[in-house]
């Protein structure tokens, strides 16, 4: 097994993401200190206790930051179906007994309820399918 290790962009992206709640938490307490005259010190420590918890937590969801990890949904392709109602060239499948979006790849011959489908890839989070001449294996 590969193991693969974070990338410059992995870890910038979680950064930006990561950025606008650190904003949002430094308004709060600036807020909080005005209000209440909390001493600046305390307002620090909390801010970086924040930051702390990102870092640490970084290890365990960088995959998710991963752009080149295509997770479960990238294994969907090369396997089979049945459609679950008409696509023409829009409807429901189901694989794996779960229930997705497909759209035909070539949409001229609608699919009918209960023929198999093929998937050929995957669009957010539709699935691009064609119609299997061979049947369910």
């Amino acid at each position: 097994m590969i193991k693969r290790r974070w990338s410059y962009g992995v870890v910038s992206r979680y950064a930006l993401f990561q950025l606008p709640e650190i904003v949002l938490i430094i308004i709060i307490l600036t807020s909080l200190r005005v209000m209440f005259d909390i001493p600046l010190w305390s307002v620090w420590t909390l801010i970086i206790l924040w930051m702390l918890k990102d870092i640490i937590l970084f290890p365990f969801v960088w995959h998710a930051y991963d752009k080149s990890n295509t997770g479960a949904t990238g294994s969907l392709v090369g396997l089979q179906g049945r459609a679950l109602e008409r696509l023409s060239p829009l409807g429901y499948v189901k694989v794996r007994g779960e229930l997705w979006r497909a759209e035909l790849d070539d949409g001229r011959y609608p699919v009918y309820e209960g023929e198999a489908i093929e998937i050929l890839g995957l669009r957010g989070s539709t699935l691009k399918v064609r119609r299997n001449t061979i049947g369910l294996k």
